[in-house]
Parts: C-alpha cells; structure tokens; sequence
C-alpha cells in the first residue's frame, strides 16, 4: 500500500471543452463543482498540482485549495493535454511514491480511489481501476517513472506510451467510469447517479 502524503496527484483542467459547450470544470456534480469535487478527493495526499489552461482565472475563482495545492498555468494548452501533463509533472518538486493522473472530466469516486491505492505495492509500474473488463480511470504511476512522463508527447499518444512500456496491476473498483466529454454524457452520469443539483 502507498502513502498517500508522500505521493503526488496531477490534475487537468486546462482544455477548450469544445463538445461540451461550457468549461467542464464548472459543472455541478452533487453540488459542488466539478472541479471542486476532484480536487476535494485529494486533500489528504502530498501534493497536487492543478494544471488550467483555458479560462484559467474563471476556473480559480472560489475555489477553496487546502495548503498542499498548487496551481499551475499551463501557456500551451492549446498544444493538447500531452503539455498541461508535463506542466504538472515538472511542477512536483521531488519524486513522489506515486503519480496520480486525474482529468477534471472523468470524475473520481472516493471507494475506488481508495481500492486502487490500496493495492498497489513499492513494486508496481503502473495501477489502473478495470470494471466489467474495461480499463478506466485514474491511473497511478511509479514516482521512478517521473523521467518518462516529463518527456511524454501528443504526437506518440502521452501517458498510453507510458503505459505500454510497462506492466501493470489492474484492480477491480466499482463502475461504470464516467468521461464527460459532451452534455448528453453529463446527463447519463446525473441520471445514472441521482445526483443532487446546487
């Protein structure tokens, strides 16, 4: 089992959310922000770097950061998610235990973060959730693969080379995993979930 105080988290939210229509982040999700309930999953790790890019100044406004947060700007953006990654990655001043990689889009229940963190051992590469046979998301890397994500590329797939060169433990959490990524996923997730409006 990892230390979660000795580990870092990245999380993403600096993209246009063009199919969307409207900044993802700033979406109500059981009331609270979207953002704000990635972010409130992660309060006890060691560090976590929030990585925006678009709307960067909308997206921080009330937004409540506990001590072990820090914001970067991501200038590239608009490169794809490959940039705001390693933005996030050279921003972790040490190499942590682990690396979790979080979109703001795909949003995290606190039972199967707690079963992925559990399982993986000093010993694994990567740990990945699966449901129903599929892989999903987040993802949790070795801190000794920092080197490699620093130099991952949009044009060579990001982080899924990473994840080819190594193996990986798949453990099995609760699904479905959710990728918001246009209004009618969004609404299959509130449905799905009753989830409470704000």
């Amino acid at each position: 089992m990892i230390d979660r105080r000795r580990s870092a988290a990245v999380v993403t939210a600096a993209g246009f959310s063009s199919r969307m229509g409207l900044p993802k982040a700033m979406l109500d999700w059981n009331g609270m922000t979207l953002l704000q309930h990635q972010l409130s999953l992660l309060a006890s790790w060691g560090t976590v770097c929030l990585v925006l890019g678009h709307e960067a100044v909308r997206l921080q406004k009330g937004l409540r950061l506990p001590s072990n947060f820090r914001v970067v700007v991501n200038p590239d953006y608009a490169t794809g998610r490959a940039s705001s990654l390693r933005a996030g990655f050279a921003a972790l001043e040490a190499e942590p235990e682990v690396v979790l990689v979080v979109g703001v889009d795909q949003p995290m229940e606190a039972g199967a973060l707690d079963l992925l963190v559990s399982a993986m051992t000093p010993e694994d590469a990567i740990a990945m959730p699966v449901s129903g046979g599929k892989r999903g998301h987040p993802v949790l890397f070795a801190g000794r693969l920092l080197t490699e994500l620093l130099a991952i590329q949009e044009e060579t797939e990001g982080l899924r080379a990473v994840v080819r060169r190594h193996p990986a433990r798949f453990v099995e959490v609760p699904g479905p995993f959710w990728d918001l990524n246009r209004p009618e996923d969004y609404e299959q997730a509130r449905a799905t979930l009753n989830l409470i409006a704000y």
